[in-house]
């Protein structure tokens, strides 16, 4: 018999409510309508069809097709690539991605992971770091963080993603790079803002991409693709934690959130001393079978192994 049909039917239980505190610092997506996230998907669609023709002549879907997207690691520099290597790569992407005539390096990032290493790049850069500097490295890492690798605006067909714990840390990382800026450097265009997009349309970005999945994508600042969709993105709601603003952001409601308190709705048994009771045989019961099993085991091993002994004798 199975622990779960274990003296469960014989128990009489209520319904009882138990009070839960909401997580305070759980980042939600932004609310944006359906009829402006099918608008938002019909530009994104139509902008990379116009990307989709310069790329006609390279091969179809496959590994090769994904190195010739802007990869993160290629557009957001690491702490090793920072020193001076950046120039090089941003040389060899714009010699992948296209030709003459298209799009700018960087422009265009795809996937879940190098979505996450390039918002995880910009936080990177918006770090103060209470170290002594010297004038070589601070030249290095001004050199190395250009306009055009910051992220603008963010993609996410979080419906189609299966589990959508997937990609739960990207509001979280939005949030992040939109509040750790001070309010004096705040401006519309350092803004980076997060668009959920309508179910079915990872379907529809990953056959114009020619990728098989295409569930998150970010479009770089300076990228011509960005064009397409600046009258729309004032419409979108602002993803920002309060408790990573600085102290000169803070308004005078503050930073802190109201306690929220939600009613979770469960079930207890009625006689709770009966439970205990039946918890402690079987406790009890349990400590007893291996001490017995383990007892019988050693004698068996003892009268093999003699066995053997006088077989090989």
């Amino acid at each position: 018999v199975s622990n779960r049909a274990k003296g469960r039917s014989v128990l009489e239980k209520k319904g009882v409510f138990k009070s839960v505190l909401e997580n305070p610092f759980q980042i939600k997506w932004p609310s944006v309508p359906l009829n402006l996230q099918n608008l938002c998907l019909a530009r994104l669609v139509a902008a990379l069809q116009g990307l989709q023709g310069r790329r006609q002549s390279r091969p179809p879907a496959g590994a090769q097709n994904v190195e010739n997207l802007v990869m993160p690691d290629q557009v957001i520099a690491s702490d090793s690539v920072q020193t001076g290597l950046h120039s090089s790569q941003a040389a060899t992407n714009q010699a992948r991605l296209c030709d003459d005539s298209g799009p700018l390096p960087g422009s265009l990032t795809v996937g879940i992971n190098q979505v996450t290493r390039a918002l995880e790049g910009q936080l990177r850069s918006l770090r103060k770091h209470a170290v002594v500097r010297s004038s070589t490295p601070s030249s290095d890492h001004q050199e190395s963080s250009p306009a055009c690798s910051a992220v603008a605006v963010v993609f996410v067909c979080c419906v189609d993603v299966d589990p959508p714990l997937l990609v739960d840390h990207i509001p979280h990382l939005v949030a992040a790079c939109n509040s750790m800026r001070p309010t004096s450097e705040k401006e519309a265009h350092d803004i980076v803002k997060l668009v959920p997009l309508p179910k079915g349309s990872e379907v529809g970005i990953s056959q114009v991409l020619g990728l098989r999945r295409a569930a998150v994508l970010c479009i770089h600042r300076g990228s011509p693709l960005l064009s397409e969709f600046q009258d729309i993105l004032g419409s979108v709601p602002i993803v920002s934690a309060s408790w990573l603003c600085p102290a000169e952001a803070v308004n005078d409601q503050g930073r802190l959130i109201p306690t929220h308190i939600k009613q979770l709705r469960t079930t207890a048994p009625k006689d709770m001393k009966a439970v205990k009771e039946q918890r402690a045989k079987a406790r009890s019961a349990a400590k007893k079978k291996p001490s017995e099993f383990s007892r019988s085991a050693r004698r068996k091993r003892r009268l093999t192994l003699t066995a053997g002994a006088d077989t090989e004798r």
